[in-house]
């Protein structure tokens, strides 16, 4: 067959209810299934360290679940069809992190970035890169206000903290 090991309920010959399938390729899925799906809630975790906990949907990952990608980073929030979409939290490996709305997991519409030295951006973002209005703050306290144009500064204004 496919190289799928099963530990769990069946019915009519398929995984159906709650059980742990263990695929060829040494991923691993554990919680409810439905007609051989995971379908419902359950944990899914790939060969490489990657990690996703939280509802499926016809086996596919949909709905608000956390993930745990192979390069340390995080996500807690809305996924749809395995991507984090919609609103959610990234948590970097470096210390960064990023709270707001994404779009095939990068940063999309409206958003904050802290990045780990205090610095942060809060405003607009297309594809990950600042785009459109939004305010660059420094760990020192000044500000820039104004544009910004594929992730650098387009037009504003830098305010300088008050001593």
């Amino acid at each position: 067959g496919n190289g799928i090991l099963y530990e769990g309920t069946v019915l009519d010959g398929q995984p159906h209810g709650k059980g742990k399938m263990i695929f060829s390729s040494g991923d691993v899925y554990n919680g409810q299934l439905n007609q051989g799906l995971p379908h419902g809630v359950g944990t899914y975790l790939w060969v490489n360290g990657q990690r996703y906990e939280g509802p499926w949907v016809r086996g596919r990952a949909d709905g608000v679940g956390k993930m745990q990608f192979a390069n340390g980073n995080t996500f807690e929030g809305q996924v749809v069809n395995g991507q984090p979409q919609g609103l959610g939290k990234l948590g970097f490996a470096s210390g960064d992190q990023y709270s707001g709305t994404l779009a095939n997991g990068l940063p999309e519409g409206q958003g904050t970035y802290v990045w780990k030295s205090g610095d942060s951006y809060s405003g607009q973002w297309k594809a990950g890169l600042k785009e459109g209005n939004g305010t660059m703050t420094w760990a020192n306290g000044d500000r820039w206000e104004g544009v910004f144009k594929a992730d650098a500064q387009a037009e504003g204004k830098l305010i300088r903290k008050q001593p």
